[in-house]
Order: C-alpha cells, then sequence, then structure tokens
C-alpha cells in the first residue's frame, strides 16, 4: 500500500548464506549483488535508506562515500566498526596495524568525509567490539548537512537489545 519495503542479507558465511567472505572484495560485492537486486524491481536512491549495523558499516562506508550503484542519501549506522586498525588493536590489545595479519583495510572515517547525505548514529557506552570513542572520530568527519546521534549510556554493541524496543524504534 505504501510502496516500502525491508530486505535484509547475511554475508557470505554468516548466519545462513554459503560460501567465505574472505574481504572486502567478497562484503562490497554482496552489498553490490543486494542492490541490483533492488535496482532491478525499480529502487531508487530517493527511496533508499541504508541501515549498516556493526560490521554492515564496512561495505555502507564505501558505498555512501560514492562507491555504490545508486546514490546514498540516507544512512543509519548502528554501533559501527570504525578502522580494521581499531578492530584488531581492539581485540588484541596491541597496538599494531591490521595490515600484520590482513589485507582488508576500511577506514569509516574517511569514507564519512565523503559523504554529503543524512546521517543517523546509534551507539552505546559500553560498547566493546565497536568503541564509542573509535566510532565518534568517524562520525565526526562526517560531510553532510543533516547529522543526528544518540548516544545510550551504559547500552553494548548489542544496542537494540539492551535498550528498549520502543527506544529503539
Amino acid at each position: 500500500r505504501h510502496r516500502y519495503g525491508v530486505l535484509m542479507y547475511d554475508y557470505r558465511g554468516y548466519g545462513k548464506s554459503t560460501g567465505i567472505t574472505q574481504d572486502e572484495e567478497t562484503m562490497q560485492s554482496d552489498f553490490d549483488a543486494v542492490l541490483q537486486w533492488l535496482v532491478d524491481r525499480g529502487l531508487t536512491s530517493e527511496r533508499m535508506v541504508i541501515f549498516a549495523n556493526s560490521l554492515g558499516s564496512l561495505p555502507a562506508g564505501p558505498a555512501a562515500a560514492g562507491n555504490s550503484l545508486l546514490e546514498v542519501q540516507k544512512l543509519i549506522m548502528e554501533t559501527p566498526q570504525s578502522s580494521a586498525d581499531a578492530i584488531l588493536q581492539g581485540a588484541t590489545g596491541l597496538s599494531l596495524p591490521a595490515t600484520m595479519i590482513t589485507d582488508y583495510d576500511f577506514d569509516l572515517g574517511a569514507n564519512m568525509a565523503d559523504y554529503a547525505g543524512d546521517l543517523l548514529w546509534l551507539h552505546g557506552t559500553a560498547d566493546d567490539v565497536a568503541p564509542i570513542e573509535n566510532a565518534r572520530q568517524a562520525m565526526a568527519e562526517h560531510a553532510g548537512n543533516y547529522y543526528a546521534e544518540h548516544i545510550y549510556e551504559d547500552a553494548g554493541h548489542g544496542l537494540r537489545f539492551d535498550i528498549t524496543n520502543e527506544e529503539w524504534l
């Protein structure tokens, strides 16, 4: 009736999807395939909102920065990962560059500097998987006109489960 829909997908090897996510190319390829499917069914930029949670920020960031079949005009980031270095350093406690163990390189702050669309950022202060200060630095780079953030005290990486369903909606 209102001509809206929601499409959720798993990356290769996550959830019920087969295959293996190996690097940024496979994650971006999965994102591109989903977007192409939507475009083939009539989706336009004006009607699209990208919602990225945690690892979803890895393909959503470059898409917002211009690497997308459709221009991203509206983006929601929930507990985003900020950079490959931040993930490695957070997981190991060592001050090492991600290039020590992977070719998977991403920098959400650089993507946000190239993103001119609307941005909503949601994060919890107790997130130990994607620390809020790392995400705050990346979100501060946003170049667009509209920006809003909602920070939740004592909420962790499972933000939507740590706050009330009513609040999250």
